[in-house]
Parts: C-alpha cells; structure tokens; sequence
C-alpha cells in the first residue's frame, strides 16, 4: 500500500477519469511536500504499473456511496463522479 509510508495521510480515494489519468483524494492532517507527493505518485504509478498523470487534491472528507460504504478505488471514465 503506497499511502502506508505517508502517516499523514488520514484517507484516500482513487478515481480513474480517463485511460492515462487518475485523481487522488486525500484527508490529511497536513498537506504533504512537493517531493512526498512526487513520491507518492512514483509509489502509485509502479504499483499499478502504468504512466498514469496523477492529480492529487486534498479533502475535508471524501464521500460514501450510497449504500454508505466507502470506496478507494472508482472508476468515472464514463462520466460518473
């Protein structure tokens, strides 16, 4: 788990928004450094094993689905955020 080396990194989510990008949502108690987050994708990218662009956007709280549970990983290619 990539967010594992990253202790302020409170929750995440990763969102597929197209074949090469993914956005990644953080709560953290503290923004990360430019080099933490240039890690973090590294981490991300060789975990997945693909070149994705990677945005990272911090959150106050990320969203449950629905049905109430929560969800790391979400794929909105098609337009579903």
């Amino acid at each position: 788990n990539a967010m594992a080396a990253y202790p302020a990194i409170i929750q995440h989510q990763i969102i597929q928004t197209s074949v090469d990008d993914l956005e990644l949502r953080l709560v953290a108690r503290a923004p990360l450094s430019a080099a933490e987050e240039d890690g973090l994708r590294a981490s991300i990218r060789a975990t997945l094993g693909h070149d994705f662009r990677i945005a990272i956007n911090y959150c106050d709280a990320i969203e449950r689905s629905a049905s109430g549970k929560f969800v790391e990983f979400r794929n909105a290619i098609d337009g579903q955020r």
